[in-house]
């Protein structure tokens, strides 16, 4: 039996991807950005992604909720930090290697 296909808009986990960021942006700056768009999120539920150790402009957000995600999604896109374009994604099955394991280093911990 094959297994059943997973559609593109199923949101797999309440992750928000990044993509476009300034490569020397940090955590706090990022989180400052979030904040300047209408959306609080702390430091450690931001990851930037690396690829060898360096940064690529993506990371990956951490939202409490599916909700909050997916608000933070419709804040964030399109917008402008500095002169680089931003663009939001859901973290969904067809984005999984997006910014996988290969281009992410590290994982987040779980919730407390």
């Amino acid at each position: 039996m094959l297994p059943q296909p997973v559609l593109y808009t199923e949101v797999q986990q309440s992750e928000l991807l990044l993509r476009g960021l300034p490569w020397k942006a940090t955590p706090p700056e990022v989180a400052l950005f979030l904040l300047g768009c209408g959306f609080q999120v702390n430091e450690g539920d931001i990851q930037l992604c690396l690829y060898q150790g360096r940064s690529n402009g993506r990371a990956r957000i951490r939202a409490k909720t599916t909700e909050d995600a997916i608000r933070a999604q419709s804040a964030v896109h399109g917008r402008t930090w500095g002169k680089r374009y931003i663009e939001a994604f859901m973290r969904s099955s067809c984005a999984r290697t997006w910014c996988s394991a290969q281009i992410c280093d590290t994982q987040f911990p779980p919730f407390v």
